[in-house]
């Protein structure tokens, strides 16, 4: 999830930072408000494991409504049987489950054609600032971004680094997974080949 929300943030020009790692060690500096690209206005969303730690906000709406008026949809499940994930939602909330709409994917990955569109210089910006409406270059900005995208796989992320995070969220994983007592230790697997027989063990838990 890290990892997609920081090629998300790239393709909308919310991240300067290539790098995933580099955007990781990034965020302490971050939380200072330190080396903040310009424009961006929620600085949470550059927070990457700020954002990606669920316990808390999931344990804060099943305190606030109940476990019984929570329903918690697994992006796993979604994407191995999205109309069985579907239904299922129906029929919590409790309406017709034999409606069934498009679902084919309407958000693939993608990648911008021309980065600096998606990033342009801050100066560009303070000057658009000035001649043009805000409504105006709101809508110019999305054309330009809507334009400049190119469906396109990213690069797997990097198998040590998948490892580290595994272990350092794995604490994580385990409370989540008591929260809405679903076994979620697939989550801290080995999914891809490591470099490091070592760093495969760990990921496995061995």
């Amino acid at each position: 999830m890290m990892y997609s929300l920081h090629g998300h943030n790239l393709l909308h020009g919310r991240e300067n930072i290539r790098d995933f790692l580099t955007a990781l060690e990034a965020e302490p500096q971050r939380r200072r408000g330190q080396n903040v690209p310009k424009g961006v206005d929620i600085i949470q969303e550059l927070f990457y494991r700020y954002v990606s730690t669920y316990s808390p906000h999931v344990e804060r709406y099943l305190s606030t409504f109940g476990r019984d008026a929570v329903h918690i949809i697994l992006f796993d499940d979604f994407k191995n049987d999205i109309l069985k994930t579907y239904r299922a939602l129906l029929d919590f909330l409790k309406v017709d489950p034999r409606f069934v709409p498009d679902l084919e994917v309407h958000n693939p990955q993608k990648r911008a054609r021309i980065e600096i569109l998606n990033t342009p210089p801050y100066r560009a910006i303070q000057v658009a600032k000035a001649i043009m409406p805000a409504s105006l270059r709101s809508q110019l900005r999305q054309t330009i971004q809507y334009f400049n995208q190119v469906e396109a796989q990213r690069s797997p992320l990097d198998a040590d680094l998948r490892c580290q995070l595994q272990r350092e969220f794995a604490s994580e994983v385990d409370h989540l997974s008591k929260l809405i007592d679903r076994d979620l230790g697939i989550w801290l697997l080995k999914t891809v080949e490591t470099k490091s027989h070592s760093c495969a063990r760990h990921c496995n838990g061995a």
